[in-house]
């Protein structure tokens, strides 16, 4: 059985992103709209829902986030991430 990015949960995922973004991970649950934790919230969002499978859902119970918010997130962390050649390689590894 191959492990591959579906295997990932989304605790790994959050780690991974605040690291990336130098953050401590309990201010990404924070409810603020401020960088960068708007930017790590979104790629989170986007990573969980486009490359892993994960519903909006339970996504969003994760995150404490709506559904509506966490799709408007995914519009959002997709263009951070078109923008970034390296954020998907350093975070996905």
């Amino acid at each position: 059985m191959s492990l591959g990015r579906a295997s990932l949960s989304l605790e790994t995922l959050v780690t991974r992103v605040t690291r990336f973004y130098k953050i401590d991970q309990a201010r990404l649950f924070q409810r603020r709209r401020i960088e960068p934790l708007m930017s790590a919230r979104t790629v989170t969002c986007f990573f969980a829902i486009r490359e892993f499978n994960y519903s909006g859902a339970a996504a969003g119970r994760y995150l404490s986030m709506s559904r509506a918010g966490i799709f408007d997130a995914v519009r959002r962390g997709e263009a951070i991430v078109d923008d970034d050649a390296e954020l998907r390689d350093k975070i996905l590894g």
